[in-house]
């Protein structure tokens, strides 16, 4: 399961309330028993709508949308790496400038990490502005999709870099203090060919990637 819905302790004092109030009156009981029910849905608690993606799958995506962006990704950024004064960014896409914030409704960045084997993490945050998916925290990583316009290219500490389109944008951790500098360089995707002997690489076992809820 790839995220994980933390009821607040407001939502549970608010089901107690209600439910006393239901139970104080029996004539009037069934129909506000269905209110609290409703209230419960409506804040993505206990009994959370079951219309709702659970993986937010139209989020992030799913099949074979991370192998896509993953080789999109190949092609175009060679290296994103912050510094004590500014982000490096080299590329050789066409048409990527200096990165650019990006505003999505409904979601937020509420923290960046890593895995147990050092892969980076972007803990996103979805609230019910969303529509489509079950309010609360799920795991994002490098090549997932943000919606069906935009992948993750990299995370970095308090910062997640994402295509938009064809262009750069960022998205900072909600609090962070200060605007990211940017660094841009750009790299020739040519090579010249030269005579050498490298040790073939070991295979590459495939990798399944964790929906764990968090």
């Amino acid at each position: 399961m790839r995220g994980i819905i933390r009821k607040s302790i407001q939502l549970q004092a608010l089901a107690v309330t209600l439910f006393a109030a239901a139970s104080a009156s029996a004539e009037t009981g069934a129909s506000q028993l269905l209110v609290v029910s409703s209230t419960i849905r409506a804040h993505g608690g206990v009994m959370a709508d079951e219309g709702l993606d659970r993986e937010c799958d139209r989020l992030f995506g799913d099949g074979d949308g991370p192998l896509h962006n993953a080789e999109r990704r190949a092609t175009r950024l060679v290296l994103a790496e912050a510094g004590p004064a500014y982000i490096d960014i080299v590329h050789t896409g066409s048409g990527w400038a200096e990165p650019t914030e990006i505003d999505f409704r409904g979601i937020e960045l509420v923290a960046t990490t890593k895995d147990d084997e050092g892969d980076p993490i972007a803990v996103i945050a979805i609230d019910e502005r969303l529509g489509f998916c079950e309010p609360g925290e799920y795991d994002a990583r490098i090549d997932d999709a943000l919606g069906p316009s935009s992948r993750v290219v990299a995370i970095l500490k308090d910062l997640v870099l994402v295509e938009h389109k064809n262009s750069l944008r960022w998205l900072r951790r909600t609090g962070a203090r200060g605007k990211p500098v940017f660094k841009m360089s750009w790299q020739s995707s040519f090579s010249i060919p030269a005579d050498s002997v490298t040790p073939a690489a070991p295979a590459r076992r495939a990798i399944t990637r964790s929906r764990r809820r968090r």
